[in-house]
């Protein structure tokens, strides 16, 4: 398949072609798309007339100038330039910036005898900076065409969280990428990228734009009214998830770019593209969760639409039709990465939050009760643990109730007894419950005992429980991983254990559970903490059962 470059693609790398600081690879485009497009080669001989300009400078006459008429002309231009260089986005900031430090440089290294001669031509260097201006105002010209648009960067929301290494283009000055960072607004010159444990959200005004691994993605101002901004994909994953619009006002489409394909998102629309250039060419493939996308291709020429639970894949010349997909594929798995605590808060009922952010998926912490109502249907469809209106919750004797996600190290599960809670009530609980064994602890009378239950690697040690009578008493049974080595233990509020060594056959995603043993015990609140695996989350994020 042959690959070919678009006007807007040229535009954009025209003034680095003339600067000879395209790669080879991208070069080859340039040219080719040069010798078949008669407007973007009128462009470029417009602006290599500059360049052309400056060469002939040594051939001009010389003409004595009045008295401090060269540091005149050499400041306002310099101003001129500098009122120019500011308009660029960033990348073409730098390139300026550090050319000018190359000729700052040179000029001191250079031998007297040059600087001497230098100084016998007062004209040359008010010439050379006015040229400058020249060239600088013809490459904003260039990239930013008049449309009647404001030309000036706008902001558009926050960068809220990222995930693996993410990094961002020219925000301290001598470094080319830095880390991005949280909270930070995000405008329509910025540029961004990720490696491959990477992940950016974007929370913006009307929803939501998300970053996969391995991803650049550049935001830019909008090309018509009708736009709010633009994202341009080179390579990689990005996400936009909309929230309906509101009544009476405008939509404004928000537009995504990559080589094979544009594609709009309307209002109330969720929608992931992936851009690749491989062995095949430049491909687009678009997942449409809910709402639509409408997608143009073939340099304009071909129309689609790409519909709620649909993908559908394009090339530069090739496309495959619109198909049904299952619920959960079409959302990728490393969305699961940058959920947010509003998020996870429709996924389970109990007052969640996000601890950490791993490859294999989240780790959270959920509790119930603690003065809370509601939010007990994560531990069954038949609740069997009771709330009372003040919050306490009642855990039934001989009753089972198992926490509704698969949970891996590290994992824990907190107890808060009530004062009011029986003296002989004996509660169990245990973490990564499966079919190798599990590790559970047993609560009875005064006494905590923590087990590990593996065939070929069973422990046990016991410490003291609920010491004083009438007080309100935490017992924790924790698995964590230090190092290369999990351990399990125990603690109450006046004791704990030292520390089992978990063997690997248990380390995976395991049931979480507590049992009423003996009595009605009576608890303040229960809370949850484990690794929740991206493959459960994606699956209740995306409404399968």
């Amino acid at each position: 398949m042959v690959q070919t470059m678009n006007c807007h693609d040229c535009a954009e790398k025209l003034s680095d072609f003339l600067l000879d600081e395209l790669p080879e690879s991208e070069a080859v485009f340039v040219q080719e798309h040069l010798a078949l497009c008669p407007s973007c080669m009128a462009t470029y001989k417009q602006l290599k007339g500059t360049g052309k300009a400056m060469e002939a400078v040594e051939s001009m006459r010389p003409v004595r100038p009045t008295s401090g008429f060269d540091d005149k002309v050499m400041s306002s231009a310099r101003v001129e330039s500098q009122k120019i260089i500011e308009t660029l986005p960033p990348e073409k900031r730098l390139r300026m910036e550090a050319r000018a430090a190359a000729r700052r440089a040179h000029i001191q290294v250079k031998d007297p005898a040059a600087v001497s001669q230098r100084k016998q031509s007062p004209w040359s260097g008010a010439v050379v900076v006015i040229l400058l201006v020249g060239f600088v105002a013809a490459a904003a010209i260039l990239l930013y065409p008049s449309d009647g648009l404001d030309k000036a960067p706008k902001e558009i929301g926050n960068l809220t969280l990222s995930s693996g290494k993410a990094e961002q283009f020219f925000q301290k000055q001598g470094e080319q990428w830095s880390a991005v960072t949280a909270g930070k607004p995000v405008r329509t010159d910025d540029e961004y990228s990720t490696r491959e444990d990477g992940g950016i959200r974007f929370d913006v005004e009307g929803g939501g734009i998300f970053m996969g691994p391995s991803s650049e993605l550049k935001f830019r101002r909008p090309e018509s009214s009708d736009q709010a901004f633009q994202m341009l994909v080179p390579n990689g994953e990005v996400g936009a998830e909309r929230a309906e619009g509101k009544a009476g006002e405008a939509e404004k489409a928000w537009v995504i770019r990559t080589d094979a394909a544009i594609v709009t998102v309307p209002a109330g629309s969720s929608v992931y593209v992936q851009a690749a250039r491989n062995a095949q060419g430049r491909q687009c493939e678009v997942l449409v969760r809910q709402g639509s996308a409408k997608i143009s291709y073939w340099g304009g020429k071909g129309k689609d639409e790409v519909k709620a639970g649909e993908s559908a894949s394009f090339w530069e010349d090739a496309r495959v039709q619109p198909q049904k997909s299952a619920p959960e594929a079409l959302v990728p798995l490393w969305r699961m990465n940058l959920l947010n605590d509003a998020e996870l808060a429709k996924i389970f009922t109990g007052s969640a939050r996000v601890l950490e952010r791993r490859a294999e998926g989240l780790v959270v912490e959920v509790g119930y009760g603690f003065g809370k109502a509601g939010g007990l249907q994560d531990w069954g469809a038949a609740v069997t643990i009771a709330q009372k209106p003040n919050g306490v919750l009642q855990l039934p004797a001989d009753v089972r109730c198992t926490f509704v996600a698969p949970l891996n190290a590290p994992a824990s599960i907190e107890l808060a007894i009530h004062p009011d809670s029986p003296k002989d009530a004996a509660i169990a609980c245990g973490v990564l419950d499966g079919e190798k064994g599990r590790v559970s602890a047993d609560y009875d009378k005064q006494e905590a005992l923590l087990q590990v239950r593996e065939p070929d690697h069973p422990g046990a040690v016991r410490i003291p429980y609920r010491a004083q009578a009438k007080t309100l008493e935490r017992a924790r049974l924790e698995i964590s991983d230090v190092g290369i080595d999990t351990q399990a233990l125990v603690t109450t509020t006046s004791a704990k254990s030292k520390p089992l060594p978990v063997p690997k056959s248990l380390l995976a995603p395991g049931a979480l559970w507590v049992s009423g043993v003996r009595d009605e015990a009576v608890l303040e609140g229960i809370r949850v903490t484990g690794l929740v695996p991206r493959k459960w989350l994606r699956q209740k994020f995306a409404g399968t059962p």
